[in-house]
């Protein structure tokens, strides 16, 4: 299989998780010529490293690249670290992370405890 129709795969599957990602010619041929350069021409591979580059940075607002994708995919080769932390599908965040992402959340208060500042 063509570099080109595995980065025609992975962007498909990167608009099931973003269905309002761009898709262009020129973006196909970033991606297959970061996949041609890093010699990743498993289409299994690519698009298990699709998932896990969601499952990590999948924030609303995201958008994905060629270097990420690469990333998430030799992490998946090298089963790293970061493939093992998302086993349970839950990210762990501090509170602090977690106040900038959601300002707005409000939490109900609950007598006799606090939430920590950091």
């Amino acid at each position: 299989m063509s570099y080109r129709n595995i980065a025609i795969d992975a962007i498909s599957k990167m608009t099931g998780y973003d269905p309002y990602l761009p898709k262009s010619e020129a973006m196909v041929l970033a991606y297959a010529e970061a996949l041609q350069y890093a010699r990743l021409n498993d289409r299994d591979e690519v698009l298990q490293g699709v998932r896990l580059m969601y499952e990590l940075h999948g924030d609303p607002g995201w958008k994905p690249t060629p270097k990420a994708l690469v990333r998430a995919i030799r992490d998946v080769r090298n089963g790293s670290p970061s493939q093992e932390a998302i086993g349970d599908g839950v990210e762990r965040v501090t509170y602090a992370e977690f106040r900038r992402r959601h300002p707005d959340v409000e939490f109900p208060a609950t007598p006799g405890r606090k939430v920590p500042d950091a």
